[in-house]
């Protein structure tokens, strides 16, 4: 909050302070008047949320549901394939398991880029483990003007194209 705004309510408490104190005793009035300070209204203005300087918000951008990315779901490098789990690879912001048992990664971060109108570029640093080593891998991904293919490029390797799956 500016320092303008916390003197002027700074004011605004000290005002009603002092007249609260010289005001006789008068009955509250049931459920319509405000309940607190920071219940208050001044003509003209929104009013103050109650507490709001107190209680930290429980929507801070670190608790924030994230939308999925781009290339989150079940892909696999032909459309037959899809039948067949085993030649699947699945993609989250939170995981990705390329053929089941052969290689399976924790995200820790995803950045992406859109270098023309539809096209999407995701990068994705992943601790994996496969067949029992494990390695901190770069994943790749690019998409063109539509989202029912991409390439996918494994650190330094040649990327390969994958077709969502239905």
């Amino acid at each position: 909050m500016p320092a303008a705004n916390r003197n002027v309510i700074g004011l605004m408490v000290s005002g009603f302070a002092v007249l609260a104190a010289c005001t006789p005793n008068a009955p509250e009035p049931e459920a319509t008047g405000p309940k607190s300070m920071n219940e208050q209204t001044i003509p003209g203005e929104a009013p103050l949320a109650p507490a709001a300087a107190a209680t930290p918000s429980a929507a801070t951008p670190d608790n924030l549901e994230q939308p999925a990315p781009g290339f989150a779901g079940v892909w696999a490098m032909d459309d037959k394939d899809c039948a067949t789990p085993a030649k699947t690879f699945k993609l989250s912001a939170q995981e990705i398991n390329m053929t089941p048992g052969e290689r399976a990664c924790a995200v820790k971060s995803v950045s992406s880029e859109t270098p023309t109108g539809r096209s999407m570029i995701y990068t994705v640093q992943a601790a994996c483990l496969t067949e029992g080593v494990e390695s901190q891998d770069t994943f790749k991904m690019t998409f063109g003007a539509s989202d029912t293919a991409l390439k996918l490029q494994l650190n330094d390797r040649d990327p390969v194209t994958l077709m969502r799956c239905p």
